[in-house]
């Protein structure tokens, strides 16, 4: 026996459940003869031993011994790569058929072993593999290997291993997770030989800087464009850049070294306000192994609406004076300034100087409606004069639920502490540190596009020739999720300390930024060596825009769109989510165009999701090409999606041994060369061996139709002689 509990548990609760089953039994039928009791109760002690045979579950244990056939395999990749001669002189195709060739004749018994060739999965097996030729498309090597997991599954037939003749470069979209389960579960090792080795790569590709730029109508705007050089030597390329009706709208040529990156540079003036697409081109050159990569597009939202500036300052110095006066110059600037003459005077002044005014308390927006005015909010110093907690709270809300942008221009903007507003601030202040210091990129900075695009990049000597920096702040942490954009360098004992200077972090769907620094009204003069500058005002206009930019919203712009991924492969699932500045669980679900070439390509109805201003949907595209994606009949934000060509063979000839590896661990097996084939075939042709009985099958006695049956008609018969008796 077998039973679903220990034998003396069961003992005990069957008598238990026998005596309350026959005394329950005997006394609700005390109004039929003695002999209908007996039997009604006979009837169902019958049920009852049933169901007890059952939980003593009788049976005997089964153990079998593995007598199925054995197999196994030799895949042979016959893709186009596989042409490639770097193998003693021949090809890796003709050295592949030699050494299946080989192992077959090694082999005792030949006829366990299949030879398979395979590309874009396994192929049928011709009379003699010589008679085909390596003119596989694409490369498969899981897909390959889990139809022959398959096969040998349905067969019934023991696979023994599977030995891979290939270059290892996998091409075709495949799920290795998927194929590495499968073989261990049916504990199937794969045995690959790598064959071919490095094959020089020549490539000039170009790529947009970022897949979108935020400009204002009437204004230039610089997009940027990554060139690299691959395998050609020393290059003189040529790089143009056109709309989206083809017109060129310039051109330049930039020398490369082999393996050397460089960007390059275009400053446009956007024609049309809204959408505007550009395209950055490079000619191929002979002898590319990838023709996929010699376009690429960039967006430019145009906004023909103002950005509306508060500045607070409740200390005035030359930085916010400066930095005021900048802003106002601006043509698609509305500031609105707000000072702290003294304990009792504030002093607010309008982008119309004119309408000036001045009060006696402190001045502040005190409802959201009125923050709400505002995309952007520059405090200096003095913050604790203007802001009350319940004025905090307003300025959270604004940040989270309009994503406005808020820059904290002066270091730490208040005295001693501030609870309230540190929740704000992405970093944890220490004390001021008064030696001056010198502006740097971080790297962050770079990766974002702040320097390198819109501003100079960290290499550029321009920023080592910037008057030094002072009355910083220590940090004694910076909080997640926040980023160094630049750090600020001084000299202590001989060596250069660097600390956070402009440090970032994403708010709900606003974006906060720190400077960590003061005087840079500096910059707005001649610099140390004689030449003049603009990069005072380049500098506070870029990083507004930036962060506008990576706002959830930009200025004036009700919706927002974002995906999950920014370049794909066909197929490949995105999610995208729309954001809406207002609206409540009643508003309709936006509906979005996917557009490619100017024509919508798909529409989507996304649904909501948990908050009720977002809703989400997921979607996938099977052209390869590039998409906007849009709200329908409103203005919004556009993402770009690029889904990319799937690696063709002629794209990188190189083997990738590591593939290889992955698959040879990740399957039980490992990786083997000629010299391993002796040991392999006589690990393929082990006598099989029985099945030990530890896995053995229990096969249990009462597993019969006929039992159930009888279970139900001792049951059924007793409830229908309770019935006639009246006692139901």
């Amino acid at each position: 026996m077998n039973p679903v509990l220990p034998v003396e548990n069961l003992l005990v609760i069957f008598a238990g459940i026998f005596a309350a089953v026959s005394f329950l039994s005997w006394k609700t039928s005390t109004k039929c003869s003695f002999n209908r009791r007996l039997l009604m109760l006979s009837l169902r002690l019958a049920g009852l031993s049933v169901l007890a045979i059952i939980a003593f579950n009788p049976g005997r244990w089964i153990s079998s011994s593995d007598d199925k056939k054995s197999e196994w395999h030799v895949l042979v990749d016959r893709s186009s790569s596989m042409s490639v001669a770097d193998v003693n002189g021949k090809t890796r195709w003709a050295e592949a058929l030699r050494l299946s060739d080989k192992i077959r004749s090694m082999a005792g018994r030949p006829e366990e072993l299949r030879t398979i060739p395979f590309s874009n999965g396994i192929e049928d097996v011709p009379d003699k593999m010589g008679q085909i030729n390596p003119e596989g498309g694409s490369t498969d090597i899981i897909g390959a290997g889990v139809s022959i997991l398959n096969m040998s599954r349905l067969s019934g037939r023991k696979n023994k291993g599977v030995l891979v003749f290939s270059d290892g470069r996998q091409t075709a979209p495949s799920v290795f997770s998927d194929f590495i389960l499968r073989a261990r579960s049916q504990e199937v090792s794969f045995f690959p030989l790598v064959l071919g080795g490095e094959v020089p790569e020549k490539d000039i590709s170009v790529a947009a800087g970022r897949k979108q730029y935020m400009a204002f109508f009437g204004h230039k705007v610089k997009l940027a464009a990554n060139v690299s050089n691959k395998g050609f030597g020393r290059i003189t390329a040529v790089v143009a850049i056109s709309d989206s009706e083809g017109k060129k709208l310039g051109e330049q040529k930039i020398d490369l070294e082999d393996g050397e990156r460089k960007s390059v540079k275009f400053e446009i003036t956007p024609s049309a306000k809204g959408y505007n697409e550009y395209w950055f081109e490079i000619p191929l050159l002979e002898g590319e192994n990838n023709r996929n990569n010699n376009r690429s597009g960039a967006g430019v939202n145009v906004l023909d609406k103002k950005i509306h500036v508060l500045s607070i300052e409740g200390l005035p110095c030359w930085d916010t004076k400066f930095l005021v006066q900048l802003l106002r110059t601006q043509s698609y600037m509305d500031v609105t300034s707000i000072y702290r003459l003294s304990s009792n005077r504030f002093f607010k002044v309008d982008t119309d100087p004119s309408k000036a005014s001045e009060s006696s308390e402190s001045i502040f927006p005190d409802s959201f409606d009125e923050l709400n005015a505002y995309d952007v909010v520059i405090f200096g110093k003095g913050a604790e004069y203007f802001l009350s907690d319940d004025r905090i709270r307003i300025l959270k809300d604004f940040l989270k639920e309009r994503g406005a942008c808020v820059i904290f221009s002066r270091s730490k903007p208040y005295s001693g502490s501030f609870p309230a507003l540190e929740a704000l601030e992405p970093v944890e202040w220490g004390e001021t540190v008064s030696s001056p210091f010198n502006f740097k990129p971080a790297e962050a900075g770079t990766d974002t596009g702040l320097f390198g695009e819109m501003l100079p990049a960290a290499e550029d000597p321009a920023w080592a020739k910037m008057p030094l920096l002072e009355n910083s702040s220590r940090c004694t942490s910076i909080r997640s999720f926040s980023q160094t954009l630049a750090e600020g360098i001084f000299e202590k004992n001989g060596e250069g300390r660097a600390f956070p200077l402009v440090v970032s972090q994403r708010y709900g769907r606003g974006i906060i930024t720190m400077i960590n620094a003061e005087n840079f009204w500096k910059w707005d003069f001649t610099p140390a060596g004689g030449e003049s500058t603009s990069m005072y005002r380049e500098f506070w206009l870029r990083l507004i825009e930036w962060n506008l930019s990576f706002s959830e919203f930009l200025p004036g712009i009700n919706y927002s769109v974002k995906l999950s991924e920014s370049s794909v492969f066909p197929d490949e699932s995105v999610r995208v989510k729309v954001s809406s500045r207002s609206g409540d669980e009643k508003s309709p679900a936006p509906v979005l165009n996917v557009i490619k070439d100017g024509r919508k390509f798909l529409e989507l109805i996304p649904g909501r999701s948990e908050n009720v201003r977002t809703w989400e949907s997921v979607f996938s595209l099977g052209e390869a090409g590039t998409y906007r994606i849009e709200v329908q009949g409103v203005e919004s934000s556009k993402d770009i999606l690029t889904v990319k060509q799937r690696p063709s063979e002629s794209d990188n000839l190189s083997s990738d041994p590591e593939f290889m590896k992955k698959i040879a661990e990740g399957s039980g097996g490992r990786i083997i060369s000629e010299n391993d084939f002796k040991k392999i075939v006589s690990d393929m042709e082990k006598d099989d061996v029985k099945v030990s009985n530890d896995k053995a099958v229990w096969r249990s006695s009462w597993n019969k139709w006929w039992l159930l049956v009888a279970a139900f008609a001792f049951f059924g018969f007793e409830w229908i002689l309770r019935r006639r008796a009246g006692l139901i």
